[in-house]
């Protein structure tokens, strides 16, 4: 009996024995120990480890790892800036927006007082003919006005800007007599429009 030519076998102890069993040529009888052991080194032969980088190449790698990680900090910092910044503006013009309202409403609440005292009777009769009357009724009503409307003053100026009536008129820094022409909210009114002016006054005690 004759193996297959350039064929591996595996024989165990005893089987020479075996009649009519001769060798042939080209057979190769393997221990299994001997077979364990080439299997072995060749399964560790094909999972061997790869030959590590060499210095440079790895040192570029991490220059490379460590640059990208940088960019992407500092990009992660510049969004999180203009976020804040954004936030910050957002809510300072919503704190303008509600400070000028609150300022407006409170300047403009005393934009009744001219259009009550223009339709007053006395304040017209005085108006038509002021040098032939005595303006101490009149000052005593801005007077009146002004401690019910809670303002510090309150005075009547003739087409030229002079002061003709004030409730300050017991004082000695009376607005009586002078001239505010040179107000916008006298040229705006003149004008035939509702003049308006938001100051401190001229007037030194």
């Amino acid at each position: 009996m004759l193996a297959p030519m350039n064929t591996l076998c595996l024989l165990k102890k005893g089987c020479l024995r075996w009649p009519g069993l001769r060798r042939a040529p080209n057979v190769h009888f393997v221990a299994p120990k001997a077979l364990a052991r080439h299997w072995h080194e060749r399964a560790a032969t094909n999972n061997q480890v790869p030959a590590p980088l060499p210095l440079r190449w790895r040192r570029l790698w991490l220059l490379v790892i460590s640059l990208g990680l940088l960019f992407c900090m500092w990009q992660a910092a510049q969004l999180a800036r203009e976020q804040a910044l954004s936030n910050l503006q957002d809510e300072a013009e919503n704190e303008l927006r509600l400070s000028a309202a609150n300022l407006n409403g409170y300047l403009l609440r005393y934009d009744y007082l001219p259009q009550m005292l223009a339709t007053r009777e006395g304040v017209q009769r005085f108006l038509a003919s002021p040098n032939s009357q005595d303006p101490m009724p009149l000052n005593m009503l801005l007077d009146r006005f002004r401690f019910t409307a809670d303002v510090s003053d309150v005075y009547l100026l003739n087409r030229d800007g002079d002061t003709i009536a004030a409730s300050n008129w017991h004082r000695p820094n009376t607005f009586i007599g002078q001239n505010y022409a040179f107000r916008s909210y006298y040229t705006d009114a003149i004008a035939g429009g509702q003049g308006r002016f938001f100051g401190l006054g001229n007037q030194v005690p």
